[in-house]
């Protein structure tokens, strides 16, 4: 870091990214409980929040034995995984019903 950004820098950086990235987290919890019946609807959310991280967690396992195994271009492989979650994000955004004006307790699965 002294090299470039200097701490001063490299923590302005940091905060901007963490700021940009996070925001979604809290929109994500109310946008899930819409998708599930009211009788499954904390266990639904929670499986679905939680779900996404673990397997977001494992595909950097995925991607560093596959880097170990083929080549050592990290990057592609990582553009590449990049690339494949938003095909499956949008994918899921696509495909989701709309549930406003519907009253949620009417949500059936």
């Amino acid at each position: 870091m002294n090299h470039y950004l200097e701490f001063t820098g490299a923590l302005i950086f940091a905060s901007a990214i963490a700021f940009v990235t996070t925001g979604v987290y809290g929109v994500i919890p109310s946008y899930l409980s819409e998708k599930f019946p009211t009788e499954i609807r904390s266990t639904g959310t929670g499986i679905g929040f939680n779900g996404g991280f673990i397997l977001g967690n494992w595909s950097t396992v995925f991607l560093l034995l596959i880097v170990t195994f083929t080549s050592r271009d990290f990057y592609v492989w990582w553009g590449i995984f990049i690339i494949i979650g938003e095909v499956f994000i949008l994918m899921s955004a696509a495909l989701s019903k709309e549930t406003r004006g519907t009253d949620l307790s009417n949500i059936k699965l």
